[in-house]
Formats: C-alpha cells, sequence, structure tokens
C-alpha cells in the first residue's frame, strides 16, 4: 500500500519505522529496486566488516580474559544485528501483510469512535516505547562517541611529548580492535574512527529499529483483541434476525482466525530472533559473572601473596 492512502493515524503509528527500515532497504512495503538492495548490501558489509576487529581484540589483545567482556559484548550485539537484518530481509512478505492489515484496520475506524479510542491506546504506548527507545539510544550512542574522541584529542593535546614515544601512540578506537591501535598514525585513526562511527550508528539502529518495530506490530495485535472482544460483547447485547446473527458471528469468527495468523506471521518472522537473543543474554551474563569471580580470585591471591611477602 502506498503513502497516499496513509492518514495521519497511520503516520502516527508507522512514520519512524518506515524512516529508519527504509535507510536499511528493510521496510516491508518499499518497491524492492537496485537502490534498495544497494542500501542493504552496504548496511550489512558495514555490520559484518566489525567482526575482524573483534576477532583481533579477542584473540590478540595483551590484555587478559577477563578484559575482554567488552569485545565479547559487541561481538554479541554485532551477530544479534546481523540475524535482525537478515530475519527482515527473508519476511518481508509476511511483514508486509501485517502492515497492510494494520493500514486497514486504521482506515476502515474513521467513523468508530470506540474501536479508535482503543487502537489510539495501543498506538501511545508503542509510541512512547519507540522514542524512549530512540532517545535512549541518541544519548549513549553519543555520549561514547565523545568520549572516545575526548579521550584521543586529551592524548594529543594534554600529554607530554617529552615523557612518551609519539610514535607508539595507543590510540583508542570505537570498536576494540587489539593491536591495530598501536600500529596507526594519526591521519589513518582519523579514518579508521570515521568508518567505526558509521559501523556503529549502523549497527545500533538497526537493533533500536527492529525491537521497536516488533513491539510496534504486536501491540497494534494486541489492541485488535480487545477490539474483537468488545465486539462479541456488543454482538450477543444485540437483538437480530437469525440471518443476521448469522452473518454476524460468521464475519467476527473469520476476523478472530485472520488475527491468529496475523500472529502466526510475527511468531514465524521474530521466533528464531527471539531465542536468538535470549541465548546470547544468558551467555553474556555467565561471562559477566565467571569475569567477577576471576576479578575476586585475583584480588584475593594478590592480597594472600601481599601479606606472605609482609611475614
Amino acid at each position: 500500500m502506498t503513502d497516499k492512502h496513509w492518514n495521519d493515524d497511520i503516520t502516527y503509528v508507522f512514520s519512524t519505522h518506515r524512516l529508519f527500515l527504509k535507510g536499511y532497504g528493510l521496510w516491508p512495503l518499499q518497491k524492492q529496486t537496485v537502490f534498495t538492495k544497494i542500501q542493504w548490501g552496504f548496511c550489512l558489509i558495514a555490520q559484518l566488516m566489525i567482526l575482524p576487529c573483534l576477532t583481533t581484540e579477542i584473540l590478540w589483545s595483551s590484555q587478559d580474559a577477563s578484559s575482554n567482556i567488552e569485545s565479547i559484548t559487541f561481538f554479541a550485539s554485532t551477530s544479534t544485528g546481523l540475524t535482525k537484518n537478515l530475519c527482515l530481509i527473508a519476511s518481508q512478505k509476511r511483514l508486509s501483510i501485517n502492515i497492510n492489515a494494520a493500514i486497514n484496520d486504521w482506515l476502515s475506524v474513521k467513523d468508530n469512535m470506540e474501536t479508535r479510542k482503543i487502537m489510539k491506546k495501543y498506538a501511545v504506548q508503542s509510541k512512547i516505547l519507540t522514542f524512549t527507545l530512540l532517545y535512549s539510544l541518541y544519548v549513549c550512542l553519543g555520549m561514547y562517541i565523545a568520549v572516545v574522541i575526548f579521550i584521543n584529542l586529551k592524548q594529543i593535546f594534554f600529554t607530554d611529548l617529552n615523557l612518551v614515544n609519539v610514535n607508539a601512540t595507543n590510540w583508542f578506537l570505537l570498536i576494540p580492535s587489539g593491536p591495530l591501535s598501536h600500529l596507526i598514525t594519526g591521519p589513518q585513526y582519523a579514518i579508521i574512527l570515521t568508518i567505526q562511527i558509521v559501523q556503529s550508528c549502523v549497527l545500533s539502529f538497526l537493533l533500536f529499529t527492529v525491537d521497536s518495530f516488533f513491539f510496534n506490530v504486536t501491540i497494534h495485535l494486541t489492541g485488535q483483541l480487545e477490539v474483537l472482544k468488545n465486539n462479541f460483547k456488543t454482538f450477543t447485547n444485540e437483538l437480530n434476525i437469525k440471518a443476521n446473527y448469522r452473518k454476524k458471528f460468521v464475519s467476527l469468527i473469520n476476523r478472530h482466525s485472520l488475527l491468529i495468523e496475523l500472529y502466526q506471521n510475527l511468531e514465524d518472522t521474530f521466533h528464531f530472533l527471539i531465542l536468538y537473543q535470549v541465548v546470547i543474554l544468558m551467555i553474556l551474563l555467565a561471562l559477566t559473572e565467571t569475569q567477577g569471580k576471576l576479578m575476586l580470585l585475583s584480588m584475593t591471591l594478590k592480597a594472600k601473596t601481599t601479606a606472605a611477602q609482609a611475614m
């Protein structure tokens, strides 16, 4: 369904996700052209190119194993972003059915204020979550990039050159990259940092967009179930002739069947993604706990060694 069929309600519900997903070439209703495929390919490559940096950091970093949790977290986020990208591109047809159904729902309630009120309630919830995630992303990502830039500027302008080896500058990269930070010059660092900022933005906004989009479509279907529930209540309280009674009952059953199909579309699209995120989260929690235990053990051994030397 093209944008000319959209009204203010549809724009309110889907405009944010349409804006970001179109940028990735993943909006289910957009026409697949060479340009959209280039967009999708660029975003996919930008995410894939993060993995070699993280692999280098994990395998060749001079830091101890317990400090690699940041790299592992980056790795988990990147793999999750790639999974979301592939899930959406593989489920374009199913998602387009759901979005078109939602658009038809909004177009059909212009004169039904009670139904529109229910749908608006759930749309507001979705909008609140979407903008909460979006502005949180702006703040967190902006602060992270600013801190990285500040650390390197401080190293350039506020370090006594007589006390350090200017040929062995330890640059602080946005994405952990192992020994690469010791091997590059200032101009090379500026180029790599710019590339990594683009990669981080592509990954971060994809993670935000897919999560909020899934919630948006799901919460809309939740609202439709409430609308259907109210329609059943109204139906049982109405006095109709037998023919009208049967016809309306069949229409309600058909509506229920359609909602089940739409939920099945969502499940088929996101079930693997949700499972993957749960598994990744459990692994990260386990690694974090292991890191804490290793740090505690290291501190205990150091304290015992110090005490033994003092004796």
